[in-house]
């Protein structure tokens, strides 16, 4: 594999999930052949505002090493080589998600996953990350409550045009002990459950209606 991996962490709620988490990654990258590049941010102490720092650090990667990379949770779990990212940037693709199946053979176009993200590097991949960092910007400065992920779904993809997206399956985006009969997992999702993530869920959830389940479906506690 030649696409290299990267993601940041920082440990919040007093805890060090995100650290003892970049410690086991490194070594499932090394085991499956995966490059990576796993970089510590203080953490501002917020789980929301340290996820709004996730299009600007890709960005910053991206400039500073000119070349294809994956966006990764630092949560997730690598299964084996992921060999599609290549194929991704063999075929030229700009950006590449993982889409959850809602039929048999089919994917649903309009829930791309957080994580992973493919990025290649090029001007339209370099303006979408600016468009989704001054998105994020702007969320933050109006005091809404918007994760990096909703700011990306509902205000940068809806208006991104000429942009060439590569489809991952759904074994790239495996959630945690819920992989469907029959699917090979190569990516299990990784899903934190602390206070500051739980507090901005509900804060969250006030202003798109989520449901109990569904806020206690994303800290993967039902």
């Amino acid at each position: 594999m030649k696409t290299e991996i990267i993601s940041f962490f920082s440990d919040i709620d007093g805890t060090s999930y995100y650290s003892d988490h970049a410690f086991r990654l490194r070594e499932e990258c090394f085991k499956h052949n995966v490059p990576y590049d796993f970089r510590h941010m203080e953490s501002t102490g917020d789980y929301r505002l340290n996820c709004l720092r996730k299009p600007q650090f890709i960005l910053s990667l991206l400039e500073e090493k000119k070349k294809p990379l994956v966006w990764m949770d630092i949560d997730s779990i690598i299964h084996k080589e992921l060999l599609a990212f290549d194929h991704l940037s063999e075929n030229n693709a700009d950006i590449g998600f993982a889409y959850p199946i809602t039929k048999p053979d089919q994917i649903n176009m309009s829930s791309p996953k957080a994580s992973p993200i493919f990025c290649n590097y090029n001007e339209k991949v370099i303006k979408f990350l600016q468009t989704w960092i001054a998105n994020c910007e702007e969320s933050l400065k109006n005091g809404e409550h918007f994760f990096d992920h909703e700011i990306l779904l509902m205000r940068v993809l809806p208006k991104v045009k000429e942009i060439k997206i590569g489809i991952l399956p759904i074994n790239y985006c495996v959630w945690p002990n819920k992989c469907p009969k029959g699917i090979d997992p190569y990516i299990t999702m990784g899903i934190a459950d602390g206070k500051s993530k739980e507090k901005n869920l509900r804060e969250l959830a006030k202003v798109l209606n989520m449901s109990e389940h569904h806020i206690l479906f994303n800290l993967n506690k039902v």
